[in-house]
């Protein structure tokens, strides 16, 4: 005999899904991305770029430039320079986080969230 069938158990796993919920909301998640998390993505202790979302490709050496944001990741390119590779992530940042910060800070300015 199991446990829920047993007695000793009180849910199947329903309540579980519905506590990560309510912390998801309380925590800020909207769509699946954490809102406060955009703006203070803490850079890997391995990033060489100094840019979230950038790293350098050692076998193509190539920069390489991607955006994770509403649990999809998008890839952004190769570049052959650390500058261009940035300056396509900090697009990609205006046009995907832009207008989701607008909605939902639309008392900070744009340029914030990098």
């Amino acid at each position: 005999m199991d446990s829920l069938t047993a007695g000793t158990t009180s849910s199947c796993g329903c309540s579980t899904a519905q506590k990560v919920k309510k912390m998801r909301n309380a925590a800020g998640y909207v769509g699946g991305t954490q809102i406060s998390r955009i703006r203070n993505v803490p850079k890997a202790s391995s990033n060489s770029s100094g840019v979230v979302g950038v790293y350098y490709d050692r076998e193509n050496q190539k920069w390489i430039s991607r955006l994770t944001f509403q649990g999809k990741r998008y890839y952004l390119g190769r570049y052959d320079t650390l500058e261009k590779a940035v300056a396509a992530r900090k697009q990609a940042e205006a046009e995907y986080f832009g207008s989701f910060l607008e909605t939902y800070y639309p008392e900070r300015e744009s340029s914030d969230h990098s």
